[in-house]
């Protein structure tokens, strides 16, 4: 499984961020016996921390315009199997691919990240559930808080995000309203295709 979580920094720890990855590592492990990969800000670090592989993250920045250039580049190349995008042989978006294309499923990991305060993050989170599509592998996010700032420009993005996933999970009302908006947009009515969200009290 591929995971990501706003981890993984040796100079920078939030209590909150890291909690919710680790909590999201143990349920897992008393699951299942999973072979988990971690994208994380340091994968050094984070896979000393944690025990588990790491990769580093595709990489955006707070500039929407280039955020969407490279988002198109990357799945261009996860789409055509490299002959198309043009990435160059160092780029971490690589190694993200090759991770996805090799798990099983991908979690997402809660946070405060789906703002556009923190549109890097926005498109980090996109991007990794549009490649899970492009493998058919399915992706589910957990302890999620949206927003309260969602610019119109970010809106579609965010909803898309949403509409395609297998589970959300939600940590507060308002962020369960707006999750529900985006799950509504799923197309398929099948029960088997349908988003399903929990709300943590």
């Amino acid at each position: 499984m591929t995971m990501i979580g706003d981890i993984g920094w040796s100079r920078f720890y939030h209590l909150g961020d890291e909690a919710m990855t680790e909590f999201a590592l143990d349920a897992l492990r008393a699951r299942a016996d999973v072979e988990i990969t971690l994208i994380a800000g340091e994968p050094e670090y984070a896979a000393k921390m944690y025990g588990v592989d790491a990769v580093s993250r595709i990489g955006f920045k707070r500039d929407r315009p280039p955020n969407i250039t490279r988002m198109r580049t990357i799945l261009d190349y996860a789409e055509s199997g490299g002959e198309k995008g043009g990435l160059a042989a160092d780029d971490p978006a690589i190694r993200v691919i090759e991770t996805v294309r090799n798990s099983d499923a991908v979690l997402i990991a809660g946070g405060g990240n789906l703002n556009s305060m923190f549109a890097q993050h926005i498109f980090e989170r996109a991007t990794l559930a549009k490649l899970a599509r492009i493998f058919d592998k399915p992706y589910a996010l957990t302890s999620q808080t949206l927003g309260p700032l969602i610019y119109d420009e970010d809106r579609g993005i965010v909803h898309d995000l949403l509409a395609e996933a297998e589970f959300v999970g939600t940590r507060e009302s308002y962020t369960t309203q707006l999750a529900r908006a985006g799950c509504r947009r799923r197309e398929d009515p099948s029960p088997g295709r349908r988003c399903v969200l929990t709300h943590c009290r």
